[in-house]
């Protein structure tokens, strides 16, 4: 993994937290945001007062979803506003003392309560155990060891955690891209059926005869035939041929649809009620045929000669 390291400018860090990270094999990286935006996590060392290249990078880190670690060394003060993103970051002890910042928890010591002193060395170092100097061989270099182990354990808990989770978010992303795929082919495959059967579809059409267009509405043509009265309105009708035969046919409405040739009612000689109306009709001399012809309705078409009109005399002209 590469793991950002970024820290105070103006104290030198004395923790040495990039080695840890280092040693357990990962790559450390600093400079620029662009060397964050590649990085895998944030390391974060707070050893002074100016943090204004800390908040910076721990802002485009959280903007990312990075993880985050701090330390906070003695003398370390973030202010109030980077205490707040600190909460929700990794808290990993400071080497060589556990002194809190301003604003976060402290990591207290029971055996140190009082500054540092403890009551079992209350006779100014004349005691049996701390003859060379006052000194304890437990303390001469324990604490500093106990809290470097301490930190470099914490350190890489924190890094495990970090490659645990990139580890599982790669396997999310296979496992979509897997299901992405797999989408993709069903939906191919699916497609390659659908267009198949229409092909399919189309080659038995074309092999049979056509729906006529009374087939496709329905009608009944020798009910027709045998009928007064017919009502073919709005029916989406262009073609009105199959009417030859209607001989009986006294009453016709054939309006609200797409005609534009009506020399078939020529051969209705009984028709006394026409309406035609509301279709692509321009030639209406046929209407001079029909002997019986007693009301039309010729509204709505775009009839470029009106003087069939004249000769019907006797009929109601709408």
């Amino acid at each position: 993994m590469n793991i950002f390291c970024t820290c105070s400018s103006d104290v030198k860090t004395r923790g040495s937290y990039e080695d840890h990270i280092g040693n357990a094999g990962h790559k450390v990286v600093s400079g620029d945001a662009r060397a964050l935006l590649g990085a895998d996590a944030l390391f974060i060392c707070i050893s002074g007062k100016e943090n204004r290249d800390v908040k910076e990078d721990l802002n485009l880190a959280l903007d990312r979803g990075l993880p985050v670690a701090y330390v906070i060394e003695d003398g370390g003060v973030p202010d109030s506003g980077l205490s707040i993103q600190l909460a929700i970051a990794t808290r990993i002890p400071a080497e060589g003392g556990n002194e809190a910042a301003p604003g976060l928890p402290a990591e207290k010591n029971e055996r140190f309560t009082e500054g540092g002193k403890n009551e079992r060395f209350t006779t100014g170092g004349e005691n049996e155990r701390f003859t060379t100097g006052g000194k304890n061989e437990r303390f001469t270099t324990g604490k500093d060891n106990e809290s470097a182990q301490m930190t470099k354990k914490a350190v890489q808990k924190w890094l495990e955690t970090v490659s645990a989770g990139i580890v599982a978010d790669k396997k999310r992303k296979k496992i979509r891209t897997v299901l992405g795929a797999v989408a993709i082919i069903v939906l191919l495959a699916s497609a390659g059926v659908l267009a198949t059967t229409l092909m399919n579809r189309n080659d038995t059409g074309t092999s049979q005869q056509p729906l006529t267009i009374q087939e496709q509405l329905g009608i009944d043509i020798e009910t027709l035939k045998k009928s007064e009265k017919i009502d073919l309105s709005g029916k989406g009708l262009e073609d009105i041929s199959f009417l030859s035969g209607c001989k009986e046919c006294k009453e016709l409405d054939i309006s609200g649809n797409a005609i534009s040739d009506i020399s078939v009612l020529s051969e209705l000689e009984n028709i006394r009620v026409l309406n035609i109306s509301g279709n692509r009709i321009n030639d209406i001399n046929v209407l001079l045929t029909l002997k019986n012809l007693e009301e039309v309705d010729i509204r709505d078409n775009p009839i470029s000669d009106y003087t069939a009109t004249s000769f019907l005399g006797c009929v109601v002209i709408q």
